[in-house]
């Protein structure tokens, strides 16, 4: 879908009248840049990552700490970037400060709709919303309906607590004994599992990805979770029907 989006230009639902919006806030900038403004401190965010979490983890990157290491490798990129600016003399240091101001500012709104959405995505789990959920679902269906149910079960756990990751702990261990007394294919009941999950959390305004993805592309939240909305929907209801097709071949 976001090839044949992006290679055709065609888009439905609310993100037709969207387009203009963005469009409309869109500020046009004269100055010629660089690819390596963009380039260098990615490059380094990623390597500085790794170096400090191969330091913290005392060689083992696995066990490093994840917080610290890409705090400081984005603290360290962003200092690498203004040497560059300031270099080139793109930018003197009044404007980089001046720039580096606006924004923060612009990000504080999302970074509070962040922090809120982790409160109430705990919140929801401590509740144990995403165990009463996958206690709806009972094995006593037709092994057809098997997949599709656990596709959906997982989509409505993780749009409901904001995280797809949590919703895989709950619904593996459920869904490989399935596998198991009924001898279907573990890895078709599990890739059930891990698409509901991956598409209920894209969906969730709670979710992390979600909320990251507006902050990036500089889109008010709610609208980027009302025009994803109906892509995710569609897809969502083609790879129902593509379990079905699937399960009435391998069962």
């Amino acid at each position: 879908m976001v090839y044949y989006t992006a290679l055709s230009g065609r888009v439905f639902g609310p993100l037709k009248d969207a387009n203009s919006m963005v469009e409309s806030k869109f500020e046009k900038n004269d100055t010629v840049g660089k690819a390596s403004y963009l380039v260098v401190p990615m490059i380094g965010i990623i390597f500085i990552t790794l170096g400090l979490l191969y330091y913290t983890g005392d060689g083992d990157l696995r066990r490093g700490s994840g917080s610290f290491s890409v705090l400081w490798a984005v603290v360290t990129s962003y200092l690498i970037l203004i040497l560059m600016l300031l270099k080139d003399n793109v930018f003197s240091s009044k404007e980089v400060l001046t720039h580096s101001i606006k924004g923060i500012k612009n990000l504080v709104p999302a970074v509070m709709v962040l922090v809120l959405s982790f409160a109430f995505g705990d919140a929801v789990k401590a509740f144990g919303t995403g165990t009463y959920v996958s206690g709806l679902m009972s094995s006593e269906v037709s092994l057809l309906w098997i997949a599709p149910l656990l596709f959906i079960t997982a989509g409505i756990m993780a749009f409901a607590t904001g995280t797809s990751w949590g919703t895989f702990a709950i619904l593996f261990p459920i869904a490989l004994p399935i596998a198991l007394q009924t001898g279907i294919e573990p890895a078709f009941l599990l890739a059930a599992v891990l698409g509901g999950g991956v598409f209920g959390d894209h969906a969730s305004p709670i979710s992390d990805s979600t909320i990251v993805a507006s902050i990036a592309s500089g889109c008010d939240h709610i609208e980027h979770v009302k025009t994803q909305l109906p892509y995710c929907l569609a897809i969502a209801l083609v790879s129902l029907v593509l379990y079905v097709v699937v399960g009435s071949v391998i069962i």
